[in-house]
């Protein structure tokens, strides 16, 4: 999980990098073909085309759902948002995710709410909310601010 969090945080920070000489497809496509590689020779054996053809409709409509709209649509939108703002504001917002896979587990699998769940989304929620406010335009931290925050 700590090597899963460390990549999604230098994978925002090096995007954002390659975002300024190159579009956000540009750079989503080209670090979706580098996983794809990696994860094929990781994987090697597993990835075979006819265990992908003999699936149900079903299970091919959520691959490509997987597919398109989770990754495709929703990291290029995430470099595009990333080429517009602060590595620190967008990945901010990944910790709302958990929130999210609660709502949408509510829902779409009718699975329980319990208080404490509640509770923690609520704490997030607000938590990112608050550090946001901080990263809106001129409400940066002076240095002198931040020397008094964190000491010398």
């Amino acid at each position: 999980m700590a090597l899963s969090l460390c990549g999604e945080a230098v994978y925002g920070v090096v995007s954002k990098v390659l975002l300024r000489r190159h579009s956000p497809l540009t750079v989503f496509t080209t670090g979706l073909a580098v996983g794809v590689l990696f994860l094929t020779a990781l994987t090697g054996s597993q990835v075979r085309p006819d265990r992908i053809l003999s699936m149900d409709a079903a299970s091919l409509s959520a691959l490509l759902f997987l597919g398109l709209g989770c990754s495709a649509f929703c990291y290029t939108l995430c470099a595009a948002v990333l080429s517009r703002a602060d590595v620190s504001e967008v990945t901010l917002t990944i910790y709302l995710q958990p929130v999210f896979g609660v709502l949408i587990g509510l829902f779409l699998l009718n699975e329980p709410l319990y208080w404490r769940t509640f509770i923690g989304g609520a704490v997030i929620f607000a938590s990112v909310t608050l550090a946001l406010s901080e990263c809106l335009p001129g409400k940066a931290l002076e240095p002198e601010r931040m020397e008094a925050l964190v000491g010398k």
